[in-house]
C-alpha cells in the first residue's frame, strides 16, 4: 500500500527553475493535446512539454537527446550526431511518430523514416509531446503519438544572442540569434554550424566485414522568419528553413568509404486571421525539399529526392464552457531515385470539441476522415480511414484527479512499402488508457495504464527481404515523480511496458522498462543538472537474434554567469562512459566534454 501510495504521487505536470535564492514555480502550458492552450495538468492524453529553460539546463546535445528523457519515448541510433536515428513511442515503429516543426509535418522519405532533424536546440523554444493513438488530431502515422517542436520567434524588442562551443571528438559548435521587431514586422534569424568527428560507431567485433575510421559530421542550419501585422485581427508571414548536412559512415557488410550530402529546405507562407473575439483562423502553405546524396569510395550513387506540399487550414471557435476545432491538410509528396518515381497525396479533415460540463468535469473528442492515394507507374491503391478519440478526466478533490481515452490510429503503407508489396493492407491501431494525477504543496505526480493493439502492422524482414503485415501489442505504466524543494528540482519517469506481436516474441529494439532520472539546481552561483538514463535489456531478433545489453548513462551539465549577459557552460554527456549500443553492430558516443561561451542580453 506504501508502494501504491507513492507512485500516485507520480508525474511531471509542472516545471521548476532557481534564481538566486528563490524557488520559481512555472505551470507548463501545451496547445497541441486539443489544438488550444491549456495547462499540462489539464489535458486528457498521456503529455509533456520541455520549456526553453529545461533545453537549455539539460545536458542533452541534440534533439534527439533531449526527447530521450520523456516518458513513452526510446531512440535507436547508429552512433553519434547525424547518423540515422529510430523514434520508438509506446513501443510503436519510427514510421508511425508524428513530427511537426511550428505546425508543420515534417516531410518524411520513402520509407516512413523523417528526413532531417537536425535541428539546433538552440533555435528550439519548447517541445511538447503527445503518446498514444493520435490520429484523430493528426493524421496518419501518428499512431505511437506526435511530437511538435516549437522554434523561438521574435519579440517586441531587438534581441541578439550568442555561443561558442568547442569539445571532445574536435566538436564546435557556432551559434548567432537575431529577434525584434520594427513597427508592424516582427523578425527573427537564427544560425547554426555544428561539426564533430565521430569515431566510427560501428563494432568490428560483431561486424566483421567493416573497416572502421573516423567519420565526420558537419551540419549548417539556417531559420528565419517574418511577421507583418496589417491590423489588429490579421497577420501574414513567411518562414524559411535549410539545413545542409555532410557525413561520413561506415557499413557493416565491407570496408568501403561511404560519405553523403543532406540538403534539406521548406518555406512556408501563413496567415493568421481573428474575425471576431471568439474566432481564430489560420492558413499555410508549406513546401519541402530533401536531396540524398550518396558517394562509395568516391564515385557518387543517383541521388534520392522528394519534394512534399502541404496546405493547412485551422479553425478556432471559443464558446461558452467549450471550445470547437475544426480544419482540414493536404499533402502531396512525391519520391524519387534512380529507378522509380511515386506520387503520393493525402486529404484530411477533422473536428474537435472540449469543454467543461462541471468544475470538475471536463472531456474531449476528435474525429478525422483521410485519403490517402499512391501511384507508381500503373500501380495504383487508395485506402480511406476515419479515426476518434474520446476522452474524459473528474477531479475527485482539488489533489486529484482521474482520467480516461480511447481513441484509433491507422498508417497507409509507405511509398517504399508499398513499392515492395502493393497488395499490403493499411495498417489500423486503437487503444484506451486510464490515468490518475495527484498534487500536493510539494509534489507533482501521476500513473498512466495504457493498453494499445495494432493489426495489418506493415514490418519489413532482413530475413525475407520483404514487407509483410503482422499483429502486435503493447501495454503498461508510465509513472512518473516531479517535486521541487529550495533550490533543488527532481524529477523520475519510469516505464513497464511489454510490446509483442501475436507470437507472443517481444518487439525489436524496444526496452520492457526504462526510466530517466533528473536533478538540478542553483548553488553558489551555479546552474548544475544530472541526467541519468537506464534501459533494460532489448531483443534484436529482426537482424540478428542478439540482445542489447542494458545500460545506464549519466548526463551532467554546469554553468554559471561569469559577467553581465555572458554565460559559461559545461557539458559532460556519457560522464562514466558507459559501453552500450542503442542499435546492434552500432557503439554509442562514450564520454565527452564541451564548453561554451554564450552572450544573451537579459
Amino acid at each position: 500500500m506504501k508502494l501504491f501510495t507513492t507512485l500516485l504521487l507520480a508525474a511531471s505536470t509542472a516545471s521548476s527553475f532557481a534564481v538566486a535564492e528563490e524557488t520559481i514555480l512555472v505551470t507548463k502550458t501545451i496547445t497541441s493535446a486539443a489544438n488550444i492552450e491549456q495547462d499540462l495538468a489539464e489535458v486528457l492524453p498521456s503529455a509533456s512539454v520541455i520549456t526553453r529553460w529545461e533545453i537549455e539546463q539539460s545536458p542533452a546535445a541534440t534533439v534527439i537527446d533531449l526527447i530521450q528523457s520523456e516518458p513513452g519515448i526510446e531512440i535507436g541510433r547508429n552512433g553519434g550526431p547525424g547518423t540515422v536515428s529510430s523514434i520508438f513511442m509506446r513501443g510503436q515503429a519510427s514510421k508511425n511518430v508524428a513530427v511537426f516543426v511550428d505546425g508543420v509535418r515534417l516531410q518524411t522519405d520513402s520509407l516512413g523514416s523523417i528526413s532531417l532533424l537536425n535541428i539546433p536546440t538552440s533555435q528550439i523554444d519548447r517541445i511538447e509531446i503527445l503518446r498514444g493513438n493520435m490520429s484523430a488530431l493528426y493524421g496518419e502515422s501518428a499512431v505511437g503519438g506526435a511530437i511538435h517542436i516549437f522554434t523561438k520567434k521574435s519579440t517586441n524588442k531587438e534581441s541578439l544572442s550568442a555561443s561558442l562551443s568547442y569539445g571532445s571528438r574536435n566538436t564546435t559548435e557556432f551559434d548567432l540569434g537575431l529577434y525584434g521587431k520594427s513597427e508592424n514586422v516582427n523578425y527573427s534569424l537564427a544560425i547554426n554550424d555544428y561539426s564533430t568527428t565521430n569515431n566510427s560507431a560501428i563494432n568490428p567485433q560483431q561486424q566483421t566485414s567493416t573497416d572502421p575510421d573516423k567519420d565526420p559530421f558537419r551540419n549548417i542550419a539556417i531559420r528565419t522568419q517574418v511577421e507583418y501585422t496589417l491590423s489588429k485581427s490579421t497577420k501574414v508571414g513567411v518562414q524559411a528553413n535549410k539545413s545542409q548536412g555532410t557525413i561520413d559512415y561506415d557499413q557493416s557488410w565491407d570496408s568501403k568509404d561511404y560519405f553523403a550530402n543532406q540538403n534539406s529546405s521548406d518555406i512556408s507562407v501563413y496567415s493568421l486571421f481573428k474575425p471576431t473575439e471568439n474566432v481564430d483562423t489560420a492558413l499555410t502553405i508549406t513546401q519541402s525539399l530533401n536531396n540524398y546524396h550518396e558517394f562509395t569510395d568516391g564515385v557518387a550513387g543517383q541521388p534520392k529526392k522528394s519534394k512534399q506540399t502541404q496546405v493547412t487550414a485551422k479553425n478556432l471557435v471559443n464558446l461558452n464552457k467549450a471550445t470547437l476545432s475544426f480544419g482540414v491538410e493536404s499533402i502531396n509528396a512525391n519520391y524519387s531515385d534512380s529507378t522509380s518515381t511515386i506520387d503520393r497525396s493525402n486529404l484530411g479533415t477533422y473536428i474537435g470539441y472540449s469543454g467543461d460540463i462541471s468544475t470538475n468535469l471536463d472531456y474531449q473528442l476528435n474525429i478525422r476522415h483521410d485519403v490517402i492515394e499512391v501511384e507508381k507507374n500503373s500501380d495504383k491503391r487508395k485506402d480511406n480511414a476515419t479515426t476518434w478519440l474520446v476522452g474524459s478526466g473528474y477531479k475527485l478533490s482539488q489533489e486529484t484527479r482521474l482520467t480516461a481515452l480511447y481513441s484509433t490510429s491507422f498508417a497507409a503503407p509507405t511509398p517504399s512499402a508499398f513499392s515492395s508489396n502493393p497488395s499490403l493492407e493499411a495498417e489500423t491501431h486503437k487503444g484506451y488508457e486510464l490515468g490518475i494525477q495527484r498534487s500536493t504543496q510539494n509534489w507533482l505526480g501521476s500513473i498512466t495504464y495504457f493498453n494499445n493493439e495494432s493489426k495489418n502492422a506493415v514490418e519489413y524482414s532482413n530475413q525475407t527481404y520483404t514487407y509483410s503485415n503482422i499483429s502486435y501489442e503493447n501495454s503498461g505504466y508510465e509513472f512518473s515523480l516531479g517535486s521541487s524543494w529550495k533550490n533543488t528540482n527532481f524529477s523520475i519517469n519510469h516505464v513497464i511496458q511489454n510490446p509483442k506481436d501475436s507470437s507472443g516474441e517481444t518487439l525489436s529494439r524496444r526496452a520492457k522498462h526504462y526510466s530517466v532520472v533528473k536533478l538540478d539546481g542553483y548553488t553558489h552561483g551555479y546552474d548544475w543538472g544530472v541526467e541519468l538514463t537506464h534501459s533494460s535489456s532489448r531483443d534484436n531478433s529482426i537482424w540478428d537474434n542478439e540482445i542489447l545489453k542494458p545500460y545506464t548513462v549519466t548526463n551532467v551539465s554546469l554553468s554559471r554567469e561569469i559577467a553581465p549577459n555572458w554565460t559559461a557552460k559545461l557539458k559532460l554527456e556519457n560522464l562514466f562512459d558507459a559501453d552500450y549500443q542503442l542499435a546492434y553492430g552500432y557503439d554509442a558516443v562514450p564520454f565527452g566534454a564541451f564548453l561554451s561561451i554564450q552572450y544573451q542580453p537579459q
